[in-house]
């Protein structure tokens, strides 16, 4: 990937930070007459991270047109997948910290709730590991590799460049030793 097109993702991500950064105020007034609601506003947060992770991670696949049209279908069913276990995990442990806030909580439903969201976790790896099974039929070796290492890269990066913008010290793409960009 030129250094040009680095340049222009990277900026591209600061400015869609820096965007999501200064609404989020606004779709939080204090009235809720302005703005969005706050789940509203969240799964709009959601969606365009989302949708932000996708455009990144094609970009680094470098997918041909015929394995572009594959894998959004593949990398979607995924997602929706991830989502409602995240759905079904949250509510486990929304369940969990209601038990733990009783006055006297009861160890045995406690630790059935322990395990559920244990199991519920390792539900995670299990969809992982079926994207990668259901890619390898289109993908390359390489782009399969790209994907893992995107996987585990893409959200903490970005959580680095949001904590960088916000002391006003966002680095420029290839800058850094954690750039995901910089090691594919």
């Amino acid at each position: 990937m030129s250094f040009i097109r680095k340049k222009m993702i990277g900026l591209g991500l600061i400015l869609m930070l820096a965007i999501s950064a200064t609404a989020y105020p606004q779709m939080h007034d204090f009235g809720g007459k302005h703005g969005m609601s706050g789940k509203r506003c969240n799964e709009e947060h959601m969606r365009n991270l989302e949708n932000l992770r996708l455009l990144k991670l094609l970009e680094t696949l470098e997918l041909s047109e015929e394995q572009n049209d594959k894998f959004i279908v593949e990398f979607a069913n995924f997602r929706q997948k991830m989502k409602g276990l995240a759905e079904r995990t949250n509510a486990r442990i929304d369940t969990l910290a209601g038990e733990l806030n009783q006055a006297e909580p009861d160890e045995k439903i406690i630790l059935r709730m322990v395990d559920e969201i244990v199991k519920l976790r390792e539900g995670r790896i299990t969809i992982m590991n079926e994207l990668h099974d259901n890619v390898r039929s289109f993908l390359t070796p390489i782009q399969v590799g790209k994907l893992i290492v995107f996987e585990e890269r893409f959200d903490r990066e970005l959580l680095e460049r949001v904590r960088g913008f916000r002391r006003g010290m966002t680095p420029e793409p290839g800058e850094g030793e954690n750039n995901a960009e910089s090691r594919y």
